[in-house]
């Protein structure tokens, strides 16, 4: 199984509404990308300096199911309207 985690923070000036709209896009994926086992996300609880402002967690069967996702029209879409709102990003999969 590979999990995907991803942080990241907002550009400063960042509207609520945008980042509710990212939270309800997060919620699309993982209900409409058949090949996402499970997926969690949500903003930062602020209990230490220098976290990250939100985070997503997903899994999936294998890496192609992920890779499968990854190349998703819904996740490009996504990409393509939310990816620039974040200032740091990082990314990473690993097998559990």
């Amino acid at each position: 199984m590979i999990r995907h985690i991803v942080m990241f923070t907002w550009k400063p000036g960042t509207p609520a509404s945008i980042k509710e709209d990212v939270l309800k896009g997060f919620a699309h994926m993982k209900n409409t990308i058949e090949h996402v086992i499970h997926m969690e996300c949500g903003n930062d609880q602020k209990l230490a300096e220098g976290n990250y402002d939100f985070a997503m967690i997903a899994d999936f069967a294998d890496k192609q199911a992920w890779s499968a996702y990854r190349t998703h029209p819904e996740h490009l879409a996504f990409v393509k309207k939310f990816g620039a709102l974040s200032d740091q990003i990082a990314r990473i999969q690993i097998e559990i």
